[in-house]
C-alpha cells in the first residue's frame, strides 16, 4: 500500500515537473525572441537627471579639483574620467591633473570624481554651462587642445548601475528606454534563470546583477562604445574643428576589444598605461597603489605616469 502511494506521489511529482520545465522552456523561447529583435533597434536614451543635477551642483562647488594652469592664456586640457582621474585620497597636488600640468602649459580641468564612468561625461558635456562655454564656432583659446578620458574596465559595470540604481544620488544618471527602442541586452539567456518571468521583472532582475552577469557582458561594451560616440560626437559639434584631440588613458593590463572597435571608428585615440615608458609595472603593483586595500594610483605612480603620457600625446 505504501509503496503504491509513494508510486502515486512521484508519478505525479514527475509530471509536475515536466509541466514547470516545458513552461520554463516556453517562457525561455519568448525572452530569447524579445531580445534578439533587440539587435535590429536603433539604440536611444534619455536622460533622468533629477536627483543627479542636485548632486552634480554640489561637486562642483565643493569637490570639484582646482583649475590647473588656470593663469595661462592657451587651449585648455579637459580630464573625465572616475576616481583614478580625480585623486581618490589625494590631496590635489598629488593628483593626475596636477602632476600632468607640470609637462603641458595649458589650463587643465579636472572633471572626475570617484564612481563615475563614461554616462557621466555625457550628462556633463550635455549640461555643463563651463564646457557649453567653450563651444565656439572656429578655434580660439576657449577651444580645448586635448580632451583625455582615464578608462578602467570596471567602469563598464557602472553603466547599469547608472542605468538602473535608484538608490545613490551619486549614480544617477539613468538611462531610461523610450518606447520601441532597445532594451541595452542583446544576448541569449539561459534556460531556468527566469520562470514565470515578466519582461519587466527581467528588467529588475537585470538590476540585481548590476552588470556583473557574463551573458550581458556584450550589451555592457556595446553601450559603452554608444557613450564615447555619443560624447565625441558632441563635443565635435560644438567646437566644429579638426583642433582638439581624444584620448583615452587605458589604466588595464589587457587590451579590451571593444576600445580597438571604438578608436577604429572614432577618433578616441586609446593610449595604455602598459606600454608607455616606464608604466608597465604600475598596475596591480602595490608599490604604487594608496594602500594595500585601496589600488587607487597613489602621488608615486602619477609621478611616472604624467610625464610619459604627456610626451606620448604630444607627439600627435
Amino acid at each position: 500500500m505504501f509503496k503504491r502511494f509513494f508510486k502515486i506521489i512521484l508519478i505525479n511529482f514527475l509530471l509536475i515537473l515536466i509541466i514547470l520545465t516545458f513552461i520554463e522552456y516556453l517562457n525561455f523561447l519568448s525572452v530569447v525572441k524579445y531580445y534578439a529583435k533587440a539587435e535590429n533597434r536603433k539604440y536611444n536614451y534619455s536622460l533622468h537627471i533629477d536627483t543627479f543635477d542636485t548632486f552634480y551642483n554640489y561637486f562642483k562647488k565643493n569637490l570639484m579639483r582646482p583649475v590647473e594652469n588656470k593663469n595661462i592664456s592657451a587651449n585648455p586640457v579637459i580630464i573625465f574620467g572616475c576616481s583614478f582621474a580625480y585623486g581618490d585620497n589625494l590631496k590635489y597636488n598629488q593628483t593626475f591633473s596636477h602632476k600632468l600640468a607640470k609637462y603641458i602649459k595649458r589650463p587643465i580641468y579636472n572633471m572626475a570624481l570617484g564612481g563615475w564612468s563614461v554616462a557621466n561625461m555625457l550628462y556633463q558635456i550635455e549640461n555643463d554651462p563651463l564646457i557649453k562655454n567653450m563651444a565656439v564656432s572656429s578655434p580660439s583659446t576657449h577651444t580645448p587642445k586635448y580632451i583625455i578620458y582615464v578608462y578602467g574596465p570596471w567602469q563598464d559595470h557602472r553603466i547599469y548601475l547608472h542605468v538602473f540604481d535608484l538608490g545613490d544620488n551619486r549614480l544617477c544618471v539613468h538611462y531610461n528606454r523610450k518606447k520601441n527602442s532597445d532594451i541595452l541586452i542583446q544576448q541569449k539567456l539561459p534556460p531556468f534563470l527566469f520562470s514565470f518571468y515578466t519582461i519587466k521583472k527581467i528588467d529588475k532582475y537585470i538590476a540585481f546583477l548590476k552588470g556583473n552577469n557574463t551573458y550581458f557582458e556584450k550589451s555592457r561594451n556595446n553601450l559603452t562604445i554608444l557613450f564615447f560616440k555619443q560624447s565625441i560626437n558632441l563635443m565635435k559639434k560644438y567646437w566644429n574643428n579638426n583642433y582638439t584631440q581624444y584620448f583615452i588613458l587605458n589604466y588595464s593590463n589587457t587590451t579590451q576589444p571593444f576600445l580597438k572597435i571604438l578608436e577604429k571608428e572614432t577618433d578616441w585615440k586609446i593610449i595604455n598605461l602598459y606600454d608607455l615608458e616606464n608604466c608597465n609595472n604600475i598596475f596591480n603593483n602595490a608599490e604604487f597603489q594608496i594602500s594595500e586595500t585601496n589600488i587607487h594610483p597613489n602621488e608615486k605612480a602619477w609621478d611616472i605616469i604624467a610625464p610619459a603620457f604627456a610626451n606620448q600625446i604630444q607627439n600627435y
